[in-house]
């Protein structure tokens, strides 16, 4: 419990998982959306993350291993997550 005072991250995945999430979170404030480029420039981790989910997600409903869970595909959906992407879109603007 003292560890857990200081902030210590007993499952760190999951809290990578979480600030990635407030961090998208944020970028649906400033632009509307949860299209992530993979081309943005200003939070590229955010990009790979977000390009990680869809991944993940398809091996989810492959039955494969996956670190994407129900919970989480409702947390994500319930945003407004974009789970495929359109090629040639407008959105490679928000760099």
């Amino acid at each position: 419990k003292t560890l857990e005072k200081i902030g210590f991250a007993w499952d760190s995945n999951a809290e990578v998982w979480q600030n990635r999430f407030k961090q998208l979170v944020e970028y649906k404030v400033l632009f509307g959306d949860c299209a992530v480029p993979s081309s943005y420039t200003l939070n590229p981790q955010l990009a790979i993350w977000v390009k990680c989910q869809r991944r993940q997600y398809i091996r989810f409903l492959e039955g494969k291993q996956s670190s994407m869970s129900r919970e989480r595909n409702k947390t994500l959906s319930a945003l407004g997550f974009v789970w495929k992407i359109q090629l040639n879109s407008s959105k490679d603007k928000k760099e």
